[in-house]
């Protein structure tokens, strides 16, 4: 998660241009194959735990699938804000266990109930 906040470019050997345009190209491929086959595509948006303890909440990650969305896709789900909120003012190891199952990047049991509930909500508004 972190060449949303912390691009290292001797790491990964490429500019972040270079990066976001791979990582376009592939999803204009997927949205290519998804409309030949009368599937429309959508994007979710949700925070690593590394993006709550270094990033915020309108990170490289949203700005780049939101812009994609606006053209490609039915829906745009961003899950960050949240998290985001929930988070303010608490220590990151306590957000950590909060949300995410110990020594692992995915979420727990609430984790999945927060993305569950703000996905219904943003779902039903459409």
């Amino acid at each position: 998660s972190s060449w949303t906040y912390n691009y290292n470019q001797q790491v990964l050997k490429y500019s972040y241009s270079e990066i976001s345009n791979v990582m376009l190209k592939n999803m204009n491929e997927l949205y290519d194959l998804l409309q030949k086959n009368n599937i429309s595509l959508s994007i979710a948006v949700y925070p690593w735990p590394g993006t709550l303890k270094n990033d915020v909440e309108n990170n490289k990650q949203t700005i780049l699938w939101r812009e994609f969305c606006k053209n490609n896709c039915k829906n745009f789900y961003n899950f960050m804000k949240p998290f985001f909120e929930i988070s303010k003012n608490k220590e990151f190891y306590e957000v950590y266990k909060m949300f995410y199952i110990e020594n692992d990047h995915h979420f727990n049991e609430l984790g999945n109930k927060i993305i569950a509930d703000n996905f219904l909500k943003l779902y039903n508004q459409k």
